[in-house]
C-alpha cells in the first residue's frame, strides 16, 4: 500500500488519504505519531497559552533579508519591551534566529526560550529557558484588572 492514495469521495470530487500505519515499521504507530508532531504540538500549546496571555494578540518575526530562513516563533509585549519565544521540543536546539533577533535589536528584552528544559538563565547571552508548562505566566501582560492585584513576573 501507498503512503499517499488519490481516492474519489462521493461528490466525485478528488482527495487525498494517508496511511498513517505505512509510514512506521514496527513499533507503537500512536507512540511514532506523537514524536513526528512534537514540535508542533509544542508551539500549538504555547501559542493557545500565549494568546491568553497577550490578550489576544500574537506575533513573530521573521528577517525580510533575501535568501533569509531566520524566524522567531513568538513576540511577547511585557510592559512595552517586546521579548523574543522560542518553542523547543527537546531540551537542546538550534537558537541561531534568536541570537540574529537580540543582536538586531539590541534594546529588546531578554529571549525567552520555552522548552522542557530545567529553568536557566543565560545573562551574557540575553536569554532565559523556562520550562513549557509556565508559557502563559512567562509571558502575561503585566495588568491591573478592576481591582484586582497586578501580576508581577520574573523574566
Amino acid at each position: 500500500m501507498r503512503a499517499t492514495e488519490l481516492t474519489k469521495n462521493r461528490s466525485g470530487g478528488s482527495v487525498y488519504r494517508r496511511w498513517v500505519g505505512s509510514f512506521f515499521v514496527g513499533g507503537d504507530t500512536q507512540a511514532d505519531l506523537l514524536q513526528v508532531y512534537r514540535g508542533a504540538m509544542a508551539e500549538q500549546f504555547v501559542g493557545q497559552e500565549m494568546l491568553i496571555a497577550q490578550q489576544g494578540e500574537l506575533y513573530y518575526w521573521d528577517r525580510q533579508a533575501r535568501n533569509s530562513m531566520a524566524e522567531v516563533d513568538f513576540l511577547a509585549v511585557r510592559e512595552g519591551v517586546v521579548h523574543p519565544v522560542e518553542v523547543k521540543s527537546n531540551a537542546s536546539g538550534s537558537l541561531k534566529s534568536l541570537h540574529l533577533f537580540l543582536k538586531s535589536y539590541a534594546n529588546s528584552g531578554n529571549g525567552i526560550v520555552l522548552s522542557t528544559r530545567q529553568y536557566a538563565e543565560l545573562p551574557d547571552k540575553r536569554i532565559t529557558f523556562i520550562p513549557l508548562y509556565f508559557a502563559m505566566s512567562a509571558t502575561m501582560v503585566n495588568r491591573v484588572n478592576r481591582g484586582q492585584r497586578q501580576i508581577v513576573l520574573p523574566v
